[in-house]
């Protein structure tokens, strides 16, 4: 018998939009249609509660409409039927006017959801079981402005896809090697980007240069000495929406080309002066941008350059599940704890970095973060330290980590000020030495090859730093005091500093002007009682620690508190595996396993069955015992004990739930 005969639930780092991460088993399903009469072709399954004599709802024309003239309204559309307890349910509404949020009431609790306003919307909302308790469905409108809605739907909906609620921008490693935001994209905004048969949609700047097509490219030409030659294009946006603008840049005879988002100010903008790929995002401000296309020049009539492959797109990134391949191979869900970037400038250390016998050049090599360039640091002629520093927003026991590349110089010196900690870092070979003069080394530090010439440096648990130092250590000597004397040309490349207060480092977390705080992870999926048994199953994951920081960090499944739960994750001990089964708020099986590295991936799962309890780690049935009952009501899988606390923060390849008691051999296969 395979093992997807008794699988109920199936989560891997799959398909996924944002605020859910998709579930491979079990495909969606809807229930029948709730509504009598959805589509509003009479009142049948509807009542009306208005107020204002005859201000209010009335269904017309096979639609629902509330009447703008009350002016002390309580109108309520109520639907006939009523919601079920413990269940979760699909809604769909075709908004066809509102100028002000209507919102949905289910047994006479406002949910916290609110329709959205304009014209022509097509709107769905997962109402999860957790935000309602049963009872009659109502559309308030509660303002005396005009709505008109029609094709209201409500389905009863069964899947174990996970909610996901971050409410900020986070990154990855992608599949490529690089770190980048995890995000969704919109549709194209952008009219003939790729200048596939010539430069409509396109306009040129009259008397700043010449504007052709060339074979797919845009060429642009500098015929005049009084400003910049460029093509430019309205594109339309939604105020406070992010997009993303992406450009292919070939240099030609220019010497510094650029990508510019202009509305009465420059909304964002990147410059090359080599051939490569530009990449930014920005906040619209207004309905419509221009985007501008320069050859970023005066003078040097003659010169030349060429645009391709322009991109401008809406880009979502806050509850966006992160998908990680660090480490390459298959990848694995990224779930972290809430942290903040203390460095007000992450990657141009020219701008907030205080700067000791360096010159900085700012964004003049490809970094190993998707959308930025890093800079160049080189050493000068004076006799002296040689050095860049920043002093965090907020210190204290802290994680530092950034990425270095080999120039002409490889060794930094890396001084945490008020520890008196240091090490020192040889990106030729990857490789650390002593620092001179230096009391002790971090709790732990590493330097490893990141990919393209790059090295990641990590050091952990630096103690309470009150400034970060970072030297260009003497090619030959080293140490973080050392004085030398440079040549002013020599250089080593940085990017993407970070420090932050924690015991471990987590995932880079851009800044540029202040610091940046990403909100933690959380994953959830309730109101799934019918897709998890609790008389019997296997709870079974696949995870790996962020760190061995002695903290509980559990994942469960549960009945929406911590009374009724199966969980595992980690615990307060070395190493340790830890696994909880509580019926009616009583313990019933409490295990403690010490495995060899918890930052490791291992396969583990839990079989529960009355007096029928077992505990299997990568192949190997390590516990067992034969008194317990099981939990009731089972209904909720999260990455936490069950009600929000000692969230899971790890590295999860895949999640499953059987709804049987597998046999020995079928655990010994699942978690080989």
């Amino acid at each position: 018998m395979s093992l997807l005969d008794d699988v109920s639930i199936v989560v891997t780092p799959n398909g996924y939009k944002a605020g859910e991460l998709y579930a491979v088993i079990p495909v969606p399903t809807e229930g029948s249609e709730e509504i009598a009469t959805p589509d509003f072709s009479s009142s049948t399954g509807w009542s009306f509660t208005n107020s204002g004599g005859s201000n209010g709802w009335i269904i017309n024309a096979g639609r629902a409409i509330c009447d703008a003239s009350a002016t002390t309204p309580y109108r309520n559309l109520n639907s006939t039927f009523s919601l079920v307890n413990g269940k979760s349910y699909r809604l769909i509404i075709d908004i066809l006017q509102s100028s002000d949020n209507m919102k949905i009431v289910i047994g006479g609790t406002t949910l916290a959801e609110t329709l959205p306003t304009g014209t022509n919307l097509n709107y769905e909302y997962f109402i999860p079981e957790a935000a309602h308790s049963g009872g009659g469905f109502t559309i308030y409108a509660g303002s005396s402005d005009l709505q008109e809605i029609d094709n209201v739907s409500v389905k009863e909906y069964t899947s174990a896809d996970m909610d996901v609620t971050r409410a900020t921008a986070a990154t990855r490693v992608d599949e490529d090697g690089l770190v980048n935001y995890a995000e969704i994209l919109g549709g194209e905004e952008v009219t003939n980007g790729d200048f596939a048969t010539d430069l409509s949609g396109w306009t040129g700047q009259a008397g700043r240069g010449s504007y052709a097509w060339d074979n797919g490219k845009a060429k642009i030409t500098n015929d005049d000495t009084s400003g910049y030659p460029n093509l430019s294009q309205s594109v339309t946006t939604v105020s406070g929406k992010v997009y993303k603008v992406n450009a292919t840049v070939e240099i030609g005879t220019a010497t510094l080309t650029e990508v510019r988002a202009y509305s009465g100010g420059v909304l964002g903008s990147q410059q090359l002066n080599t051939d490569g790929t530009i990449d930014f995002t920005f906040t619209a401000i207004g309905t419509s941008f221009t985007l501008h296309l320069y050859l970023f020049e005066a003078g040097n009539t003659g010169n030349y350059c060429f645009f391709d492959n322009i991109s401008v797109k809406e880009v979502t990134r806050d509850n966006v599940p992160r998908i990680d391949y660090t480490g390459g191979g298959c990848p694995h869900i990224l779930a972290e704890p809430q942290r903040t970037n203390q460095f007000v400038q992450s990657n141009n250390f020219n701008t907030s970095w205080t700067q000791t016998s360096v010159d900085v050049a700012t964004d003049v090599i490809t970094s190993p973060i998707s959308g930025e360039l890093a800079d160049s640091v080189t050493a000068t002629t004076a006799t002296a330290q040689h050095r860049v520093l920043q002093t965090p927003a907020s210190t204290g026991i802290g994680t530092f980590t950034m990425y270095i590349k080999q120039g002409e110089l490889s060794r930094i010196c890396i001084h945490f000020l008020g520890t008196n900690k240091a090490v020192g870092f040889d990106c030729s070979d990857n490789t650390t030495f002593a620092a001179t003069g230096i009391a002790s080394y971090p709790t732990r530090y590493a330097i490893s090859d990141f990919g393209n010439g790059w090295s990641k440096l990590e050091m952990y648990d630096v103690g309470s730093t009150t400034r970060v130092d970072i030297y260009i250590a003497n090619p030959t000597v080293g140490g973080n005091n050392a004085v030398w004397t440079g040549d002013g040309t020599s250089k080593i490349y940085f990017a993407a500093a970070q420090f932050e207060l924690g015991s471990y480092a987590t995932s880079y977390i851009p800044t540029s002007g202040s610091t940046v705080t990403r909100n933690q992870d959380i994953f959830t999926r309730d109101g799934i009682g019918s897709l998890i048994n609790s008389t019997e199953g296997v709870l079974f994951i696949e995870m790996a620690a962020l760190s061995d920081d002695l903290t509980f960090r559990v994942m469960s499944i549960s009945d929406g508190t911590n009374n009724n739960t199966i969980k595992v994750g980690y615990r307060n001990n070395t190493n340790a595996i830890y696994v909880e089964v509580r019926s009616s708020s009583v313990g019933q099986v409490f295990w403690i396993y010490t495995a060899t590295d918890i930052t490791d991936f291992h396969k583990i799962a839990v079989k529960y069955k009355v007096n029928d309890f077992s505990l299997w780690i990568d192949g190997t049935n390590v516990l067992n015992d034969t008194n317990g009952n099981t939990p009731i009501g089972l209904s909720k899988l999260s990455f936490d004990r069950g009600d929000s606390f000692t969230s899971l923060f790890a590295k999860v390849k895949q999640l499953q739930v059987y709804d049987t008691a597998l046999t020995d051999t079928q655990l010994a296969a699942l978690t080989s």
